[in-house]
């Protein structure tokens, strides 16, 4: 298999308590396309392009000896730019999540329990073009716009009805197992996850309740109002609820070497949907990863960090999975990461 790596670098900072009855973790995310150093997004036919992207998360675990209990907050803002209406879209992930966990006396084994909700923040576009055909909303210059006739026919007020909203949910819960082993100075650990996501899409426009076949069969440049309708249409998530079973491997190690210590790490991804009313191409996903870790201090260390994935971010975010953001998932994806971790 010819397997290419374009990379997107992800800047990461984590502070991390390691040895504390009480533990607060934060770590935020940067993305931005001009580290897109290899032209990943030039080999993709898509014309919207990620501009950027920031993630900040926060967790508190509290150790109870053997168990320790957390709960973690997220919030995730991504923006695209595109070469027509909308030019430019905005979305945003709000993540909780509920942690507890168990290690074994001779802490050779860990398993941990995570249960957690993601919503995304309403989207909502005044405009958007298909096909060369400029629907409105606010758009001055549409080719087609959404009068809100209540509205009218009440006061007489002209006032024009958003194209498209959409908003996304889901529901998961992941079981991880954890054994670790050590070989003189070598130290690996043998993971497996479970995962289970209950992912529901839900996008409304006033274009979907029209009946009319004289403005439905409206050509405009060439294209009726309805096919154009019908190309937004296939554009969009499904809109009943579909799960995703998710199984995972990987085996990480960790050797000392000169002031710090080498991290590898490789992982395997099987995924597989249910309900799902298309085709599901994808449903492997396979992983490298690679970092040095430097103590800078007592309770202190920097930590550089790459990870390789085959097939995007298969298996990794499945409520990312539309039919609009299925070619990304045919590529492979890379990201770099930064990080501190700080002990008290």
């Amino acid at each position: 298999m010819n397997m290419k790596l374009y990379t997107f670098v992800l800047v990461h900072f984590f502070v991390w308590p390691l040895h504390a009855k009480h533990s607060v973790s934060v770590t935020t995310d940067y993305f931005d396309k001009n580290f897109d150093v290899v032209n990943y997004i030039d080999k993709i036919d898509t014309s919207s392009i990620p501009e950027q992207l920031t993630r900040l998360k926060v967790r508190y675990d509290y150790d109870l000896g053997s168990i320790n209990v957390g709960i973690s907050g997220g919030i995730e803002k991504g923006r695209i730019t595109r070469q027509s209406e909308p030019y430019e879209v905005s979305n945003q992930f709000n993540q909780y999540a509920f942690h507890i966990g168990q290690r074994s006396q001779n802490k050779r084994h860990r398993t941990q329990l995570d249960i957690g909700h993601i919503q995304q923040k309403n989207i909502t576009l005044d405009c958007v073009q298909r096909s060369g055909v400029l629907l409105g909303g606010n758009c001055l210059d549409a080719d087609f716009r959404l009068l809100d006739g209540d509205l009218f026919a009440q006061t007489g007020e002209r006032t024009y009805l958003p194209v498209l909203s959409s908003e996304a949910s889901a529901d998961f819960a992941k079981l991880n197992y954890y054994y670790y082993l050590k070989f003189y100075s070598l130290y690996v650990s043998l993971n497996g996850q479970l995962s289970y996501f209950d992912i529901q899409h839900d996008t409304q426009s006033p274009l979907f309740a029209l009946s009319s076949d004289f403005l439905l069969d409206t050509v405009y440049n060439g294209k009726t109002l309805r096919s154009v309708i019908n190309d937004i249409q296939n554009e969009l998530p499904q809109q009943t609820p579909w799960q995703d079973l998710i199984l995972s491997f990987s085996a990480e190690a960790f050797y000392p070497i000169g002031p710090g210590k080498l991290h590898t790490k490789v992982g395997v991804v099987r995924s597989e949907k249910r309900n799902y009313l298309q085709e599901q191409r994808y449903k492997n996903n396979l992983y490298l990863g690679l970092g040095y870790e430097v103590i800078l201090h007592n309770n202190l260390s920097v930590k550089l960090y790459g990870t390789a994935y085959r097939y995007y971010l298969q298996g990794i975010q499945p409520i990312l999975y539309t039919p609009k953001t299925a070619k990304f998932f045919a590529h492979p994806y890379g990201e770099i990461s930064f990080s501190f971790h700080y002990s008290f």
